[in-house]
């Protein structure tokens, strides 16, 4: 539960279109300060649009929402349990 309110929260921030450096302090600072431990759940880290070169945010997970284990048995995209690079390779190429 903690990790999917922590997903939640930084996906939120990182929709946010602002200076990417600023919004990942702000999430550290977030994160640092919430209760349950949200700042251990995941990350949020900038990738490079392969589009148009521009940096946006995106969080990876540390906990896994269990997803796969539904009738589609589909990871999510910031699943733990596919490879940290394998998972910023896969958001650099999204719009």
């Amino acid at each position: 539960m903690r990790g999917g309110v922590a997903h939640g929260c930084a996906t939120a921030l990182c929709a946010f279109d602002g200076d990417p450096g600023v919004l990942r302090r702000r999430w550290e600072l977030f994160a640092a300060g919430a209760p349950g431990g949200l700042a251990g759940l995941g990350e949020v880290v900038g990738v490079r649009r392969a589009g148009d070169g521009r940096e946006r945010l995106v969080y990876l997970r540390r906990t896994c929402c269990l997803y796969y284990t539904s009738a589609e048995a589909v990871r999510c995209a910031s699943c733990c349990l596919t490879g940290r690079e394998e998972r910023l390779r896969a958001y650099a190429e999204r719009a």
